[in-house]
């Protein structure tokens, strides 16, 4: 195959997801560069055309109650952490849904607007009881001693929810293939 028809090939695939390209150009040359770059916070929107699922499938996936050497946020600082991850095939709009380790006692911690999650993609939320850090940084931390941890969808239901045991530092408990959870080996 010549490469100008592996291009054409190429050029015809990344057409159909994305909506961004003007394959009316010469050879599908798009000289729009507005859009470059622009996707700063690592797979949690698209701006390639995917549909936003109003009945997401995004559970809770991860947590670390005690991090102590494990992964720094943004600001280098050692803080606890949940993941989550969209198991759909669409995007999913976190918009008005909370984040919680005291339901129903406790006021949840709101995701920001616009937070885009999508498809297979994970995103972490810092539980820091410090939101100045960053939008992503719940206003709670996380017990070592084991508590639960509650997710709610923009519709107050509960969507997701997960008690944990007491951890040592920098134990991951994380939900495995089966959806059983576990402290990570």
């Amino acid at each position: 195959m010549t490469r100008l028809a592996l291009y054409a090939l190429t050029l015809i695939a990344v057409s159909a997801c994305d909506d961004s390209v003007d394959d009316t150009d010469d050879l599908g040359t798009d000289t729009d560069t507005s859009d470059v770059g622009t996707d700063t916070d690592l797979g949690t929107d698209t701006d390639a055309g995917t549909e936003v699922d109003p009945l997401a499938d995004v559970v809770l996936t991860a947590l670390l109650a005690k991090n102590a050497t494990g992964d720094v946020d943004e600001n280098g600082d050692f803080d606890d952490w949940i993941e989550l991850t969209n198991r759909g095939d669409n995007s999913a709009d976190l918009t008005g849904w909370s984040l919680t380790d005291g339901y129903p006692d406790e006021v949840p911690w709101v995701f920001p607007d616009d937070t885009i999650l999508a498809p297979t993609a994970t995103i972490r939320v810092w539980c820091d009881d410090d939101a100045v850090d960053g939008p992503l940084h719940a206003d709670f931390k996380l017990s070592g001693d084991g508590e639960t941890v509650t997710l709610i969808n923009a519709d107050d239901e509960i969507v997701d929810e997960v008690t944990f045991p007491a951890l040592l530092d920098d134990q991951v408990y994380e939900r495995d293939d089966a959806d059983e959870w576990a402290i990570a080996e």
